[in-house]
């Protein structure tokens, strides 16, 4: 073979190419133009959700919370926020924070959802306070947070333990048997 023969080889094979690419970007517009797709375009565009194990707990049970994402969306979608970290959670109580955590041990700078999927951990609330006090009985709102702002939220109600319940009847009782008997 001579070297123009081999030189006219490889314009015919790059000609091929440039054709067959553009016959691929053609199929392409064009099946993008027969579906829309909807692409997601913020971290609004998510579907957020936050839950508990249960609503009512007795007092110094366990919360055991999911608290995650899922991507509605045709499209993919990268998670990047400009908070750290970028998820977590917080329990209020009458609109007063009592304890808050970071739920997700990474921010999520590279996570990527693809279409239809979620993303979702388990965190665990032990019913004691920022400064380590058990709460009171009493109504909570858990409320599951991406880059520094409110995603989904879920109450939980919280009553006494039913042995402080005996203590608090039994010593009821002694208290009325004692007024009685001096009186």
């Amino acid at each position: 073979m001579t070297a123009t023969t081999i030189m006219n080889a490889m314009q015919c094979n790059q000609r091929r190419l440039i054709v067959l690419g553009g016959l691929i970007v053609l199929g392409v517009l064009a099946g993008a133009a027969q579906a829309e797709i909807i692409v997601p375009t913020s971290m609004n565009d998510m579907g957020y959700f936050i839950q508990a194990d249960k609503d009512v707990y007795d007092l110094g049970e366990t919360v055991n919370i999911f608290h995650g994402v899922t991507n509605p969306m045709d499209a993919s979608y990268t998670f990047q926020t400009t908070q750290s970290p970028g998820f977590f959670l917080r329990v209020k109580q009458e609109g007063n924070i009592v304890w808050e955590r970071q739920a997700f041990k990474q921010v999520f700078w590279g996570l990527t959802l693809l279409p239809e999927e979620t993303y979702a951990q388990e965190h665990s609330w032990d019913m004691l306070d920022d400064s380590e006090n058990l709460v009171e009985p009493g109504e909570y709102e858990l409320v599951g947070m991406v880059g520094g702002y409110e995603s989904a939220s879920t109450y939980i109600t919280i009553i006494p333990e039913p042995a402080s319940m005996l203590i608090l009847l039994a010593g009821g009782s002694l208290i009325f048997r004692r007024r009685r008997i001096e009186a």
